[in-house]
């Protein structure tokens, strides 16, 4: 779409969570997916100068196609109503401050899983931070750099980092049957289903 007062965007909404574009309820459009406005050239009105990007669950913060924050001048250019979304995003953050005190009073903790530390010796945590997912840290924080590792593996880096050896567990025995002699020793599956009928 193009804007009659700058003449220099047009608008993509994405709405990731439906599959496609403009699929949903208007509350899905609303709230979630992406919307991608682009700065055209204003000699050539077909050519795109850049593509500026704002997630609408966090209104008033713009990216580049990198990922890479946009300053709010690029995003105004783009055809973005920036004073409305730094408005809706210190809404946002008013009202979590409001929820967070509502459930301070409450004692209750509605907040995100609490990491767990599972072990912790000589400054490093192995800690589990939920589905499924581990990390060492020490006091500057996680050592894998926001990389998520399982729980062996993150066992085994947190026992280099404290310099502990541990056993490791032995492999699982296979059994293996011995071939029978005059063939190459494995049933067809027709053999196997002929041995169960009968």
């Amino acid at each position: 779409m193009t804007d009659k007062a700058s003449g220099f965007q047009y608008e993509r909404p994405i709405d990731y969570e439906d599959g496609y574009t403009g699929a949903g309820t208007a509350k899905n459009r609303s709230t979630h997916g992406v919307v991608i406005k682009s700065i055209q050239d204003p000699s050539d009105k077909k050519k795109t100068m850049m593509e500026v990007f704002m997630y609408r669950a966090k209104p008033g913060v713009y990216y580049n196609a990198h990922g890479k924050e946009v300053h709010e001048s690029l995003a105004k250019r783009a055809g973005y109503d920036v004073e409305r979304h730094m408005s809706e995003r210190q809404h946002q953050v008013r009202a979590l401050a409001a929820a967070a005190v509502i459930s301070k009073e409450e004692g209750v903790d509605r907040g995100p899983n609490k990491h767990v530390v599972i072990e912790e010796q000589a400054g490093f945590k192995l800690v589990d931070i939920g589905l499924g997912r581990f990390w060492v840290e020490d006091e500057s924080g996680p050592l894998t750099k926001g990389t998520t590792l399982t729980r062996e593996l993150a066992q085994m880096v947190f026992d280099d980092c404290v310099g502990v050896t541990r056993k490791p567990s032995a492999p699982a025995k296979v059994e293996q049957k011995p071939a029978p002699a005059g063939g190459s020793g494995r049933k067809s599956t027709r053999d196997e289903l002929g041995a169960e009928a009968s």
